[in-house]
């Protein structure tokens, strides 16, 4: 687990005040303070709090005591089949588990046809990444009335914007969806990729109408 020494190296490399840390680890801002004067001992989860937020800002630490930027990661899986669905769901409850919420950005979104192929498992799902905090925006094509969640979540774009393959950015990383056959799912982990396509999907967001008629069935 790392030490105080870490905590307040990497502080320096990221040019973070310890309201930054506080905001980024969810904790608060006299526990900081307390942990980095050595005036209380912090428990293990409240340590992987703060080295989860470090390493979300691109530090990587080293044994014993080191710390450094890491390089940009780049990594890729793909997912085939009817199960491709499951494990991106699985992968976003794991990265939103740790209560920090966060956007979850869908473009290209289709809900009546996700709602037709997992008409079991996107309910629970959905209510799982509710408690999580996640905070869902999804860009539907023109037309498209039909929603899942509350309307304030969705924009609708033209057909020329409409992603006909589905993305989803979340964190750091992306995930292109092939509807196929067969389905697939691409998942890239890179901070410029995500970035870059979270700066096409606000574009769209801010250029995109509300649903004005929703429809549930």
């Amino acid at each position: 687990m790392i030490t105080i020494k870490q905590i307040k190296a990497a502080r320096a490399l990221l040019e973070w005040t310890q309201e930054d840390l506080a905001r980024s680890s969810g904790l608060s801002l006299p526990t900081l303070a307390n942990i980095e004067r050595g005036s209380t001992v912090p428990r293990q989860d409240t340590l992987q709090k703060i080295q989860t937020a470090f390493e979300d800002a691109n530090i990587e630490f080293l044994e014993p005591m080191g710390v450094q930027l890491a390089a940009e990661r780049l990594q890729v899986k793909v997912w085939s089949g009817r199960e491709s669905a499951i494990k991106l769901w699985q992968d976003l409850m794991r990265e939103f588990s740790d209560m920090r919420g966060g956007d979850v950005l869908f473009c290209g979104v289709n809900e009546r046809q996700w709602s037709d192929k997992y008409p079991k498992e996107l309910k629970p799902y959905i209510q799982k990444m509710v408690s999580f905090k996640a905070n869902y925006r999804l860009l539907l094509c023109e037309g498209d009335n039909f929603i899942i969640g509350n309307p304030t979540q969705y924009r609708q774009i033209s057909k020329e914007l409409f992603a006909q393959n589905p993305y989803c950015i979340y964190r750091k990383k992306i995930a292109l969806i092939t509807w196929g056959p067969p389905q697939r799912i691409i998942l890239i982990e890179n901070q410029t990729i995500a970035e870059t396509f979270r700066l096409q999907f606000e574009a769209s967001w801010l250029n995109g109408k509300t649903v004005k008629n929703p429809t549930y069935e």
